[in-house]
């Protein structure tokens, strides 16, 4: 889709069953999320294929959660990671099931050692 529009490789690597593995020294975690779309201008309840990801390099973790609402995963996959990056979409007035609000990623960065929230609402 980007390939002649960005000046390096994408190179793609199929992740089965959310199993782990590494590249070069880094290693990988992928896991399920719960993200969801709109189709004709609503939430549908068909989730879409989502990963989070842990990167682990010489003990050092960062965790992304990738765009998703709250889940399991989440939290689980972020508790004591150095650094973790959270997508937080929404204000507390707009839930919907597709992105977390901004109580919900700061529960989820507070777990870890530190944290900052991407991909959040406008003020």
């Amino acid at each position: 889709m980007y390939a002649k529009t960005i000046p390096y490789k994408i190179s793609l690597n199929v992740i089965i069953n959310s199993k782990s593995y590494k590249s070069n020294r880094i290693a990988i975690k992928p896991f399920p999320v719960i993200h969801k779309e709109y189709v004709h201008n609503r939430v549908t309840t068909k989730q879409v294929p989502a990963l989070g990801y842990k990167f682990t390099y010489e003990n050092f973790n960062i965790f992304y959660s990738g765009d998703t609402v709250y889940c399991n995963h989440l939290a689980k996959n972020a508790k004591g990671s150095d650094l973790a990056i959270i997508e937080a979409g929404h204000d507390e007035n707009t839930s919907d099931e597709i992105h977390m609000t901004l109580k919900e990623a700061k529960s989820i960065g507070q777990s870890a050692k530190e944290y900052f929230l991407v991909h959040m609402p406008e003020s």
